[in-house]
């Protein structure tokens, strides 16, 4: 006999939005942009770990002596995050993975990074949320201001976010 057990997944959806503080590989100086998009969290039958994703268009311009790009793209990143504290007020939580990029309006348009954050979410609803992401290869070209020569270069940085989960 087949026995079916039901899995009561909880799913919150959300709105997420942010700053991100980002540099490319051979240009020291950092950049300020924004992202903001749909997220969900879909929580596991393991206690405490959940699948943290969003779909988040974000917006940077990198203006420099030899650089002249606005980079608009769309990002999935798809996290497993694990909760270190569980309580009705406040969770303070960890999370690690992918994060999948398509470059909107570039000959190269997909790239992929790894992420790793951290944050707190307030009252199961307010997340505030602090991550790093490294490029898992070259993100895309650039054409470089004066120059003849187009350069393959890496975005990697910081981000900010706050989210509301409904």
């Amino acid at each position: 006999s087949i026995a079916i057990l039901p899995i009561n997944a909880q799913i919150n959806w959300g709105i997420k939005g942010g700053i991100n503080y980002t540099n490319l590989s051979s240009h020291s100086k950092h950049q300020i942009g924004w992202h903001i998009g749909p997220m969900t969290e879909i929580h596991l039958p393991v206690k405490n770990l959940m699948i943290d994703a969003a779909l988040l268009y974000q917006h940077t311009d990198y203006s420099t002596e030899f650089l002249d790009e606005e980079i608009k793209s769309i990002e999935i990143p798809v996290n497993l995050k694990y909760n270190l504290t569980s309580t009705e007020k406040v969770d303070f939580f960890v999370a690690t993975g992918p994060q999948f990029l398509f470059l909107l309006d570039k000959s190269t348009n997909f790239a992929s990074s790894w992420n790793f954050k951290g944050g707190i979410k307030c009252f199961k609803h307010i997340q505030l949320e602090v991550g790093y992401n490294i490029p898992l290869g070259r993100t895309f070209e650039v054409h470089m201001i004066g120059d003849n020569f187009t350069e393959k270069v890496k975005r990697k940085g910081w981000n900010v976010s706050a989210a509301y989960l409904f």
